[in-house]
């Protein structure tokens, strides 16, 4: 949409691999996700279609169907709280010209006979950020070949992460994204939201500072949803994954028996218990900031220049990246420091600011001669309501 209808539009904030049922003897609920902020639910592709639909309606949560059968697609069909079909996973993975196309052939077979049935529901796969110069072409087909394009970048890993940007980083990957869509379709952000040792990785959980940075971001970079990842259960263990919970378990196996999985049970030790329940907080605490500023975010970028100079040491070229927001109420200008080093800040639009009211964001910029000038700390945020001066004549 190119501007935001309260009667119409709608913000995802998410949450991956949502559980609902009982398993194990231990009952889940979608209820968990709404009470931490999440509007929005990725179900689990191993739960009975019923019971997403039945468990969505009663917590008023909107659900993304992941793989879904011929079956499924008839259930939810014309379905109020079904927002899409995930179908298809990662498949940039595919490296090879001819792979890519074969894959896309498939995705296109699969959609087409989703859209026979379903012909309103949003289409689309979650793609990984395969965006390296001899991957990029690839990658941009699949961000057009579905209605929604998403994908994941994880920043967060090793020891100490001094950045959230670089590489596939989050804010690289969805300027990409957007670029390749220009601008026409949705672009939701699957954010870093659990920590694991899969591969050649070392992924850890984010803390607060971060998680909050990789969100306005992505959404600073032209992202409309966002999607974390994920709610800790048996299901992110079993890919060895200790994602986020409000009552995350040292292991889960009084729901999956080793005996079934293959694979010894994957255990949290108490530092990862502890940060597993304190960035479940913090994120229902950013997801509640965020909601509350759905108009902002889903309204168009302002056609209007302005300056944004960073001065003092650095880590990234760029640490500071901001959009200017034209709201029903006027100017929003949102901004956010990509690493752990403060930077100083001053931007200027073209015939001054003459006030600002702050929405957002805890930072020590403040108006100066016209000019919003200060400190940004590492990873810091900020969300403000922009009075700009009107042109002197002459």
């Amino acid at each position: 949409m190119p501007a935001y209808d309260a009667g119409a539009s709608f913000f995802p904030i998410g949450l991956y691999h949502g559980v609902t049922g009982t398993f194990g003897g231990v009952s889940y609920s979608f209820d968990t996700a709404t009470q931490s902020g999440h509007n929005t639910v990725v179900a689990w592709g191993g739960l009975e279609t019923r019971a997403v639909l039945e468990d969505a309606v009663r917590s008023g949560v909107q659900v993304i169907m992941a793989l879904p059968t011929d079956e499924t697609v008839r259930a939810a069909r014309d379905h109020p709280n079904v927002l899409g079909f995930d179908i298809d996973h990662e498949p940039s993975i595919a490296r090879m010209r001819e792979d890519v196309r074969e894959r896309l052939v498939r995705f296109e077979d699969r959609r087409a006979q989703i859209r026979a049935i379903d012909p309103d529901r949003a289409v689309f796969t979650i793609d990984y950020p395969a965006i390296r110069d001899d991957r990029i072409e690839g990658w941009n087909e699949w961000k057009r070949a579905g209605d929604v394009a998403s994908f994941w970048a994880y920043p967060v890993a090793g020891d100490r992460s001094p950045s959230i940007g670089g590489y596939a980083g989050v804010g690289k990957t969805v300027a990409l994204a957007v670029q390749a869509v220009a601008s026409q379709k949705p672009v939701w952000f699957v954010a870093q939201a659990f920590e694991s040792p899969i591969g050649k990785f070392d992924w850890r959980m984010p803390d607060e500072r971060q998680a909050r940075a990789m969100a306005y971001a992505a959404l600073v970079h032209g992202a409309t949803g966002l999607i974390w990842f994920s709610q800790d259960s048996f299901v992110t263990r079993n890919g060895k994954v200790i994602g986020i919970s409000p009552d995350p378990q040292t292991e889960y196996s009084h729901v999956t028996p080793a005996s079934l999985t293959g694979d010894e049970h994957f255990t949290a030790n108490d530092r990862q218990i502890s940060e597993s329940r304190t960035l479940w907080t913090a994120v229902a605490r950013i997801n509640r900031e965020l909601a509350a500023q759905t108009e902002i975010w889903l309204s168009p970028t302002a056609d209007m220049d302005y300056r944004v100079e960073i001065r003092g040491a650095r880590t990234s070229r760029d640490p500071v990246r901001t959009q200017l927001k034209r709201t029903k109420d006027g100017l929003v200008l949102a901004g956010v420091n990509i690493d752990d080093t403060p930077v100083e800040v001053r931007i200027s639009l073209p015939y001054g600011i003459a006030a600002i009211v702050p929405v957002a964001g805890d930072t020590q910029v403040s108006l100066r001669n016209g000019q919003l000038v200060g400190k940004l700390d590492g990873f810091a945020t900020f969300v403000l309501r922009i009075d700009p001066e009107t042109r002197r004549n002459g």
